[in-house]
């Protein structure tokens, strides 16, 4: 669906979203993100600090368009894979990703029961191959989940170091620019 835009320039595609004020705000600080990443064919080292963003709104404010927006500007960029997953199977589909913790691996977790250090072992090389071929990791360079309201601060966490170890990157989030989107006042 995004071969369509191939054509536009960045500016000309974003301009041709109709996004509000707010919606443009947070594109365009990921445009200046993806512009200061470069394509994946020409990327620097070390590659710049990641944003970490939360996008909230009611139910039909426009978060899923949003994204939409996000995921297609990356590829007209060039700049790598836009991972587009969530908690729930079924907001997965919405947002044409996949379901949260069986794409990086991890159970449901409360914090009383969970020690991370014991988590980042508890995964298989064999495990950690799969996944980093799944997230093709080698071009991953922006992850999103939706219903971030779903989701405990332990299983936040989890997403960090499984996405450190996935990465090899300690930085947060393995280094990778992170969207979490939300309706905090429906849970």
């Amino acid at each position: 669906k995004t071969a369509c835009f191939t054509t536009l320039t960045p500016s000309e595609y974003i301009s041709s979203r109709d996004l509000s004020h707010g919606q443009r705000r947070l594109v365009d600080c990921m445009r200046q993100y993806f512009d200061r990443l470069g394509s994946l064919e020409s990327r620097l080292k070390p590659a710049p600090e990641a944003p970490l963003l939360l996008m909230t709104g009611d139910p039909g404010a426009g978060k899923s368009y949003v994204i939409e927006t996000l995921v297609e500007l990356a590829f007209i960029m060039g700049v790598g894979h836009a991972q587009t997953t969530s908690y729930n199977g079924i907001a997965a589909v919405n947002i044409d990703g996949a379901t949260l913790c069986s794409l990086l691996g991890i159970g449901q977790c409360t914090s009383s029961e969970m020690d991370f250090t014991q988590a980042q072992q508890s995964i298989s090389d064999d495990q950690l191959k799969a996944i980093r071929r799944d997230l093709q990791a080698d071009k991953l360079v922006f992850f999103i989940v939706d219903e971030v309201s779903t989701l405990d601060a332990t299983t936040i966490a989890m997403i960090d170091v499984r996405l450190q170890s996935v990465m090899r990157n300690e930085r947060p989030f393995g280094g990778i620019a992170m969207l979490f989107c939300g309706d905090f006042r429906c849970h």
